[in-house]
């Protein structure tokens, strides 16, 4: 089988020479790299990608800006959001022009390549099997791990789900491992995912 190209637009050459060397040592993925606004645009133009890494802030553009021209161009291109911080107003906004996923940047990269590729291959499951699959694990969750899914879904940190739900930090990081062992994901940005799929 193909590897499948990946797109990384970033003027960070560290960042992109460590997707690089993790997308290398995976085989089933391979990098390309834009690391201007026009750069970007030409390659999304002339190429089709699976997935789409697009850097928040790069010198001769937003990368926000980029998603509702990708999503016109290819509407089955997975795009993800690198960016410093990850909050509900990033998130939200991120959800709105057309990202699949929002990733913080100083999280492991063999973490966020792991998450693109579980999501990739659920794309090319029928829909209704998504469906079913998706919806089986939710419904292993209880009432609680449910709310605390959704507040993580809008950007919530673990404190403010605390305060919110007048529960200790401590409860909220148990009822986090109980939810991602139900749903079969490592981290809330596959968790995240799941619940949007």
């Amino acid at each position: 089988m193909a590897a499948l190209p990946i797109l990384v637009i970033s003027e960070d050459l560290l960042l992109q020479r460590e997707f690089t060397v993790a997308l290398t040592k995976d085989r089933s993925l391979t990098a390309y790299k834009a690391t201007t606004f026009n750069g970007a645009i030409s390659s999304i133009r002339a190429s089709r990608f699976a997935c789409i890494l697009i850097d928040k802030r790069f010198g001769d553009g937003d990368g926000l800006s980029l998603a509702p021209i990708i999503r016109r161009l290819h509407s089955e291109c997975m795009v993800v959001l690198l960016s410093e911080r990850t909050g509900w107003a990033t998130t939200e906004a991120a959800n709105n022009l057309g990202f699949s996923l929002t990733f913080e940047k100083g999280q492991p990269l063999d973490e966020l390549i792991a998450t693109i590729k579980r999501n990739l291959e659920r794309r090319n499951l029928p829909l209704a099997q998504q469906d079913r699959e998706g919806a089986k694990k939710i419904h292993r969750l209880s009432d609680r791990e449910r709310e605390i899914l959704l507040d993580i879904a809008t950007g919530k940190r673990n404190i403010e789900i605390a305060a919110y739900r007048h529960i200790s930090e401590s409860t909220i990081k148990s009822h986090l491992s109980s939810i991602y062992r139900k749903l079969e994901v490592r981290n809330r940005v596959e968790a995240i995912a799941l619940l949007n799929n």
